[in-house]
């Protein structure tokens, strides 16, 4: 997303030389070399190499202190906005001339928002699947209200269809990919990392 690249211009995340592994190793490094700011207390309880060693792991996701980092390597912000309660947590500069891109956070997982070019967004099927080179991940000052507006409301949307995870509660979930069920927040997060599946739905029932 940071990087310009997406759809079909993207490496597999699962390669070594894709933008996911130089991220995992750029956290690390940063961490590394500030040891004054990632503290154990910072870092979740851990200490700063067994923190680098888990977020080298392909099967760990990153959270709200990777977005710090990478905001100020890629010299912008970072909006992550929690679809459950549609507040935007921004990391980076406090600037308003500063650059700006999306992630929906569905409390498991953060997904990259990308927005069409008005020629992109008439077009249907294969042709909007090759246009997504051309989509727009990164914003400018003058666009950054407007693209707000649109993250939020799609946050919304996926708000009302109930397409978030409430952690904060012993919840009961199912993963809408695979349809297994699981309860509570260890077991939901160990099946994403385990699976790679980022679409969960809370349900009632056994």
């Amino acid at each position: 997303m940071c990087d310009g690249k997406r759809g079909s211009a993207r490496v597999p995340s699962w390669r070594d030389n894709s933008p996911a592994v130089s991220l995992r190793r750029l956290v690390a490094h940063h961490i590394q070399c500030h040891p004054e700011i990632f503290t154990t207390a910072v870092l979740d309880g851990k200490t700063s190499s067994e923190y680098c060693q888990w977020i080298e792991d392909p099967q760990k996701w990153g959270g709200g202190i990777e977005l710090s980092i990478l905001a100020e390597h890629f010299q912008c912000q970072i909006a992550a906005i929690d679809v459950q309660t549609l507040r935007p947590y921004i990391s980076g500069s406090d600037e308003s001339n500063s650059r700006i891109c999306f992630v929906l956070f569905n409390g498991v997982h953060y997904d990259a928002i990308s927005f069409a070019t008005l020629d992109n967004a008439r077009l249907t099927g294969a042709d909007a699947v090759n246009s997504e080179n051309a989509d727009v991940t990164m914003v400018g000052a003058e666009d950054r209200e407007n693209a707000m507006e649109m993250a939020v409301d799609l946050a919304q949307q996926l708000q009302r269809s109930g397409s978030f995870t409430d952690l904060k509660k012993d919840f009961k979930v199912q993963c809408l990919q695979c349809y297994e069920k699981f309860q509570g927040r260890s077991e939901c997060v160990a099946h994403a990392q385990e699976s790679g599946h980022n679409q969960f739905g809370e349900y009632n029932g056994m």
